[in-house]
């Protein structure tokens, strides 16, 4: 009896032993995804105000839930100092650069993991990625002990190494180290570089085609050209390039033509102190940027206005520790890289539906006055074969060669200095760009001989916003004459409100034509001005800075 006992007990405890060895590297490896996947965790919540057309604020909020923690691999390895995450758009798997360890690791859509490329794979020093709608896998690699170079690796379907790229043909070239990759629809490579001004754009075979290279300034400091640290592509084709130093995002369609910028440089809500990461998210008309050094992701709307920020730092869910990177996949969840945390949270971000919240008046002063029709531009013709540009300078990319007898309508101009004068034309064709219309003292182009009707004018009431209590009062001024404009004697913002707090509309170049609409006084020595641009723009700059005036009069209307 006690042999049949002992033999049953053996039984058991060898039954227990074999569960015990299936169940233990799974409880290991997923005791806390499995956790965090069954049980999903609030972590915040954020408001939002919106401007909307009737003049109310629309208020919204969001709901921030904490649905898994990626950190380990299938092994249990832990994942150290992630830089990079991405989620490829038709198996919907999940891509994490793990720096700390030199691999790449790969994650099912339901977070399990499934393999790890490492140096068998020749992936050596990998810091960014992307795919391709063939399904090869495109591989920034920074210097390493067995290759000296920065290179793009390029693996198949099968992981199979297809060839690395190796930069050549522009300047730096041979100590550029690439960060981050983004492919077009076209098929063109974008990448950005370590430090580097602008991004670098490879054609399909992956030879080099151009620079794309945002120029700009911080305050008052000089132009210069921006250092791009990543790179996104929307659903449109639009191209995002992500500055950390300007703390700003410059949005280009599909043909590389610019469009407009955003973001703010600083510390606090609503600014940007170190972004490194961005990430589009088409279907929920939403930008997401993740700032390193605020440990915060900010969210904008799909024109660039700010909506909220979440995160901070800390350890715990929702929680940040210099974060480095963020995508979005496709049901709209958010991924952060949390790097010093050494893990990959997966974040659910749900909109609650916005109301609309009559704020309290504001006092505001209504003038009526006639206001001239805008006056359509009238046609010139070239008189001889031009660039069309996409800035004004030479160093600029070339939109198309314009010929001999082209019609065109000028926008705006820019006075590079006594000799040469750029015009920002619109073509028979549509296309926009910059040609040297004056060159060495000669014009270009012609008048095209046409019948000129005279703008009617139209009754018209403008409301003109006035000033925040705690300012001096704005200074009610009569409309201009048609016939009166200025010209800046120096680069000026044009801004969307009176102060420097206010969102950039356009950098203003020297020589630049405008018209006065309103003014304000911020004591004796500042003093901005309401304006018209030439190009029919229009917002505030400031135009006595320090008792000093930045604009004179001028004499010649004709563009």
């Amino acid at each position: 009896m006690d042999k049949r006992q002992n033999l049953r007990k053996r039984q058991y405890s060898t039954i227990i032993g074999i569960i015990a060895l299936i169940l233990i590297p799974v409880t290991t490896s997923f005791q806390y995804g499995l956790i965090d996947l069954l049980y999903a965790e609030e972590v915040g919540s954020v408001k939002a105000e919106l401007s909307s057309s009737t003049g109310r604020q629309k208020l919204t909020s969001a709901k921030i839930t904490c649905l898994q923690i990626i950190q380990e691999d299938y092994e249990g390895l832990k994942i150290s100092y992630p830089s990079e995450v991405f989620v490829e758009p038709v198996k919907k798997e999940i891509y994490v650069v793990d720096s700390g360890n030199s691999r790449i690791l790969i994650y099912a859509s339901d977070f399990y993991p499934l393999f790890s490329i490492d140096s068998t794979y020749g992936v050596e020093s990998p810091v960014g990625l992307t795919i391709d709608s063939e399904g090869y896998l495109f591989i920034a690699q920074a210097k390493s002990k067995g290759n000296k170079k920065g290179r793009i690796s390029i693996l198949n379907a099968s992981l199979g190494l297809e060839k690395d790229i190796y930069f050549e043909g522009f300047e730096g070239a041979d100590s550029f180290g690439p960060s981050n990759i983004a492919i077009s629809k076209r098929g063109y490579l974008y990448v950005t570089g370590s430090s580097y001004r602008g991004v670098v754009v490879l054609d399909k075979d992956g030879a080099f085609s151009h620079l794309l290279t945002p120029v700009d300034s911080l305050g008052t400091s000089p132009e210069e050209k921006a250092t791009i640290c990543d790179v996104d592509i929307d659903n449109q084709g639009n191209i995002y390039l992500l500055s950390e130093d300007m703390g700003r995002i410059y949005v280009y369609d599909s043909q590389d033509r610019y469009l407009f910028k955003f973001g703010q440089k600083g510390g606090s809500t609503g600014k940007l102190s170190r972004p490194r990461g961005i990430a589009v998210d088409s279907a929920g008309e939403r930008i997401y940027v993740i700032d390193y050094m605020r440990h915060t992701a900010s969210a904008y709307s799909d024109n660039g206005q700010f909506l909220f920020e979440f995160g901070g730092k800390g350890w715990g869910k929702g929680w940040f520790q210099y974060p480095t990177d963020i995508v979005v996949d496709s049901l709209g969840n958010v991924l952060v890289a949390d790097t010093f945390n050494d893990r990959v949270q997966v974040l659910n971000i749900k909109e609650a539906p916005s109301v609309e919240k009559v704020k309290e008046p504001k006092p505001e002063v209504t003038i009526a006055k006639k206001v001239p029709e805008a006056k359509i531009p009238g046609y010139y013709l070239l008189t001889s074969n031009m660039n069309l540009r996409e800035e004004s300078n030479t160093d600029s990319r070339i939109i198309k060669a314009l010929r001999k007898g082209e019609e065109f309508q000028i926008l705006d101009k820019y006075k590079q200095d006594d000799l040469n004068t750029w015009l920002l034309i619109k073509s028979k064709a549509d296309l926009k760009g910059w040609i040297c219309g004056i060159y060495r003292g000669k014009n270009m182009f012609k008048e095209k001989l046409e019948d000129k009707a005279k703008p009617a004018e139209v009754e018209t009431v403008e409301e003109v916003k006035a000033p925040k209590p705690t300012a001096s009062v704005a200074k009610e001024v009569s409309e201009p004459e048609s016939e009166k404009y200025y010209i800046l004697i120096s680069n000026m913002n044009l801004r969307e409100k009176s102060n420097t707090d206010s969102r950039i509309i356009l950098l203003m170049k020297e020589g630049e034509e405008f018209q006065i609409l309103d003014e304000y006084k911020r004591g004796e020595l500042y003093h901005w001005y309401y304006i018209k641009t030439r190009s029919g723009l229009n917002g505030w700059f400031c135009g006595i800075y320090n008792g000093e005036v930045r604009f004179k009069k001028t004499v010649n209307r004709e563009p």
